[in-house]
């Protein structure tokens, strides 16, 4: 089948923040066989590089690493030359994008066939990770985030001072649907 729609997503150091991205664009409602994904490692020295390995997602992943830091616009631009769709979508690696994201920018574009869309939905920060290392400011933030959800503030609570604390939000969590995330938004993750 024919791939339609290449997604640009540029990255830098951003794992496991840009796997949940990944998972995300997973539960999206437009025919995936049509989609390819074009991850930009712009030199990562973290655990991007394995992130296909062992992995299998249901659209075309590419991924290429640059053996030097180019910037996220040259990271863009070596998108543009390697993708095949007709359309293009560029993400940063850090989003959890809700199921119709794809399906909004495509029925956009069938309406407008001239159109350049930009902020196509409105952004609200997830934290995922939460690491001992937050700032104060940013974990009081998580906190009054985490109070409305027992069972996530009960996890952080019991384990906020381990030396790797696991993830709040699984694969499953954004696959399913995840009650602690509204779908009519996209989510920035933050880990820093």
């Amino acid at each position: 089948m024919a791939i339609e729609v290449s997604i640009i997503m540029p990255t830098h150091n951003r794992y496991p923040l840009n796997l949940l991205t990944l998972y995300s664009l997973e539960a999206q409602t437009y025919d995936l066989s049509k989609v390819e994904v074009i991850m930009i490692d712009d030199a990562s020295d973290d655990e991007t590089p394995g992130i296909a390995s062992g992995r299998s997602f249901p659209f075309e992943f590419r991924y290429y690493r640059m053996t030097r830091n180019i910037g996220r616009p040259r990271a863009r631009n070596m998108g543009i030359h390697a993708s095949r769709g007709q359309h293009l979508i560029f993400l940063d690696a850090e989003i959890i994008v809700p199921p119709e994201f794809i399906e909004a920018h495509m029925s956009l574009h069938r309406e407008h066939s001239r159109l350049i869309a930009g902020g196509l939905f409105a952004v609200r920060k997830s934290y995922t990770w939460l690491d001992p290392q937050l700032s104060p400011g940013q974990l009081l933030q998580a906190e009054e985030l985490l109070v409305r959800h027992p069972d996530l503030h009960g996890k952080w609570l019991r384990t906020r001072m381990l030396p790797d604390p696991p993830a709040l939000f699984e694969r499953e969590d954004i696959l399913e649907g995840s009650k602690y995330l509204r779908h009519d938004l996209g989510h920035r993750l933050h880990d820093e």
